[in-house]
């Protein structure tokens, strides 16, 4: 009777676990397709008004390049799986839409302002979504809780597995045969959720993925920019045409030490210690000392409870 009231409050208890886990990281997911449809609806929005106020000018060519690297930017932010906070917080020495603000500006702000302020707070919104919420710690739970769902079984089913003689119970249709199946199912279906948990962590990878609709709204948007980039008018240079009168500044603010190509999001992928320090901003970390001071109280609770059973 102990080990099946074990057995039952193990499954509830796991049950909890995952299902939480798969509503949140479900709930982030979704998050990321509304955030994602904002965004490139705000930068078609945006490439629109570059059109009709630009269309005339020498630098008309560069703002839409500097728009297209904007999108290659959101692209590879998502699919690199680039920590949030290092985008956010480290802007690469030439940023498209300050580029953008510079060369449509004269004297003024431009009147493109308000709409690259909306793409940036939707920028921000789409990379608060793509942070992880959940620590390593909680999915190391889970995976616990699984196994000892799994081990607790066949100590349950030995309980029965003597109602018949042991030649007849392993047959089949009889008591071990049973057992079998039933813990095959059982086991099934334990590692299927948390395959299914592993699949919702990475938003562009496994059952859940967003990377078709992401490359979809991605390719529409560059094949616009490019077919207007095409039609510009001769005169309109790109920023690389060679032309020393469309020089775009350099973003970083001086006495920063950064190099005039800095670009967080290549010195992520192109990986070295600045990564791998990055990555660890990707998901929640606990505090030194709090997952040894938690196992330590596991650990004493488990002893109480042998000591007095």
């Amino acid at each position: 009777q102990f080990m099946q009231n074990f057995f039952n409050y193990n499954g509830l208890l796991f049950s909890f676990f995952a299902s939480t886990t798969y509503a949140v990281l479900y709930n982030q997911q979704e998050s990321m397709y509304c955030a994602l449809y904002a965004e490139v609806t705000e930068a078609r929005s945006l490439m629109e008004q570059l059109t009709l106020i630009s269309q005339s000018r020498p630098t008309y060519r560069a703002i839409l390049t500097s728009l297209d690297n904007y999108v290659q930017e959101m692209l590879l932010g998502v699919q690199s799986e680039c920590p949030p906070a290092v985008l956010l917080s480290s802007k690469p020495a030439n940023d498209p839409l300050e580029n953008i603000l510079y060369l449509t500006s004269v004297g003024l702000p431009s009147p493109v302002y308000d709409t690259v302020k909306s793409l940036r707070e939707a920028r921000g919104v789409r990379l608060g979504a793509t942070q992880r919420k959940l620590p390593q710690e909680h999915f190391l739970l889970l995976r616990s809780l699984g196994v000892l769902e799994l081990l607790t079984f066949p100590l349950l089913g030995s309980g029965i597995s003597t109602y018949e003689a042991t030649p007849e119970a392993a047959s089949f249709g009889h008591v071990l045969w049973l057992q079998s199946v039933i813990f095959a199912g059982l086991a099934g279906c334990v590692v299927l959720a948390l395959l299914i948990v592993e699949d919702l962590r990475s938003p562009t990878t496994g059952l859940y993925s967003l990377n078709t609709t992401l490359l979809e709204l991605v390719d529409g948007l560059k094949a616009e920019l490019r077919r207007r980039r095409d039609s510009a008018p001769f005169w309109a240079e790109d920023e690389h045409s060679g032309n020393d009168h469309v020089i775009l500044p350099d973003t970083v603010a001086t006495g920063t030490g950064l190099q005039n190509d800095f670009d967080p999001l290549q010195e992520y992928i192109n990986g070295g210690d600045a990564a791998d320090r990055a990555r660890k901003s990707l998901q929640p970390t606990s505090v030194p000392g709090s997952l040894p001071r938690k196992l330590q109280f596991c650990l004493g609770a488990g002893v109480a409870a042998a000591f007095l059973f």
